[in-house]
């Protein structure tokens, strides 16, 4: 049972780190949603280091390193990387280098889902959030995720945390009666690409990069960094999973690192938005739920 329990908790760990939206997967079984599993989202295993930068990404360069600095470039036509007047043109580009920065410097990342629709008549609602704070060097996480979920007169309540240092993955998920259990895992190559995807979002980022156009709104300075303001096009969504209508608004500092993500779309008995904000980094301290003597288990 031990084992059991460990292992639904990082499935479940995996599935909120990067499995989500319109590109064809979604962390909250939500109606209309192909079910969740913890695979990219064109089918294939995630690679166990794709979200850790590479030595060359975290060394450096001005692209990894998050503001005003490095984001107040003289040249006011530069945009961000894997960005030009014409849009997003590289969203790989992007993605890494928001990627880099967040594991360069750190951040607190917090996350709002709201569903509304039905199914075959039944009402569905879903509310979540979500925070990560990383640690510079992503040398410690401390996350939280919590869901309630309606389904007609039935409603369900997801509340799980998750602690990270050098070593071990420690994590906490409520039980239906009202119990926690507690388990240890070694930060494995595994662990470390969930620990960074927490904060990064990589694979949120890469599908709604990717699977719709974006024209530039703006670009403006606030707090001495220069921030680019990336719409969706309508009518050029392309992802997987079908829609009837898709807005979303991207903000992104000159360095790559992006600010927000907001997102709403429709299918058709379902609405779903979601929002994403990154901020700067605040102390990862050790909750008091976490064992005092943390060990990893076998």
């Amino acid at each position: 049972m031990r084992r059991a329990l460990q292992t639904v908790a990082v499935v479940t760990l995996l599935l909120v780190a990067g499995c989500s939206g319109p590109s064809g997967q979604t962390t909250t079984t939500a109606p209309d949603a192909d079910p969740a599993s913890p695979t990219m989202t064109d089918g294939s295993t995630p690679d166990p280091a794709s979200d850790r930068p590479t030595a060359a990404q975290t060394t450096g360069g001005p692209a990894t390193v998050d503001g005003p600095a490095n984001d107040s470039a003289p040249d006011a036509t530069a945009y961000p990387p894997g960005v030009s007047a014409d849009g997003v043109v590289n969203a790989t580009a992007l993605v890494d280098a928001h990627r880099s920065s967040v594991v360069s410097t750190g951040a607190t990342m917090r996350t709002t889902t709201r569903v509304n629709g039905s199914v075959n008549g039944t009402v569905i609602r879903i509310r979540g959030n979500e925070t990560a704070r990383l640690a510079p060097g992503a040398a410690r996480l401390r996350w939280t995720a919590g869901a309630t979920t309606t389904r007609g007169n039935q409603s369900n309540v997801l509340d799980e945390r998750y602690w990270a240092n050098e070593s071990v993955l420690v994590s906490r998920v409520a039980t239906a009666d009202g119990n926690s259990t507690v388990n240890v895992r070694n930060r494995s190559a595994t662990i470390e690409r969930v620990v960074v995807s927490a904060a990064a979002k990589a694979r949120i980022l890469t599908p709604t990069l990717s699977n719709v156009d974006y024209d530039i709104a703006n670009v403006t300075e606030r707090d001495g960094r220069r921030v680019t303001t990336l719409v969706a096009r309508n009518g050029t969504y392309s992802g997987r999973r079908p829609v009837t209508t898709y807005d979303a608004t991207v903000t992104v500092a000159a360095s790559g690192r992006v600010l927000s993500l907001d997102r709403t779309w429709t299918t058709t008995n379902t609405r779903y938005h979601d929002e994403y904000v990154w901020t700067a980094a605040t102390p990862v301290e050790k909750p008091d739920w976490v064992p005092t003597n943390v060990t990893a288990t076998p």
